[in-house]
């Protein structure tokens, strides 16, 4: 959901709390996304109930507000400001990575080369370098199942445009695909390096 929310440009709307202390490692990561689910649906009264050290916190702080005549601090107000700033924030920088990758599978499509490259794949190019050819990733079972699922979806893709009838064979398709491959990679590549470990930087 997170993802989908990303692509039509929106900001996540989970707690960058609940993320700092997955990412402090303070919650696992198993239970990571059922935490945030979880908060998505919490109302003031439940976040107290479930997180009752921090509720107290909040309740603490503004009975010394309030003894200083200031106004009180709401919920989400107290949330955000135990998170990490914005510009560190862990959530922020995977979201702009995010956005990148996104962007890079969207110059694949309109660049007609349907290649199945991860966000773990891409993360890894960018923060290594690291190209991951999957013949030679892969021991030889592993690629010829890849080679045969990737076939099935071009037969499909080329279906509407070719006809019912239309057909590769095994070895066509696969130097078909190493050619795609190739190319998809430079694209993968360039994008990669927009992720200069410089951007993530807080100005000083």
């Amino acid at each position: 959901m997170g993802r989908i929310k990303v692509q039509k440009g929106s900001v996540v709307a989970f707690p960058r709390f609940i993320f700092r202390e997955y990412h402090l490692g303070h919650i696992r990561a198993e239970i990571l996304a059922p935490a945030l689910s979880e908060c998505e649906r919490l109302t003031p009264a439940g976040w107290a109930k479930f997180y009752p050290l921090s509720a107290q916190q909040l309740s603490d702080t503004n009975v010394t507000l309030a003894r200083e005549g200031r106004h009180p601090i709401s919920a989400a107000t107290f949330l955000d400001m135990n998170s990490l700033h914005l510009v560190n924030d862990p959530l922020q920088i995977w979201v702009e990575r995010y956005k990148v990758y996104v962007a890079m599978r969207q110059e694949l499509k309109h660049r007609q080369i349907f290649y199945p490259v991860s966000l773990n794949q891409f993360l890894a190019c960018a923060s290594f370098g690291k190209v991951t050819y999957y013949k030679a990733s892969l021991d030889r079972d592993p690629y010829n199942d890849i080679l045969e699922a990737q076939l099935v979806l071009h037969l499909k893709r080329m279906a509407p445009s070719m006809g019912p009838n239309y057909s590769v064979g095994p070895g066509p398709f696969k130097t078909y695909f190493e050619r795609q491959e190739e190319q998809a990679w430079e694209i993968i590549s360039h994008f990669a390096s927009l992720l200069s470990p410089a951007y993530y930087l807080p100005n000083s």
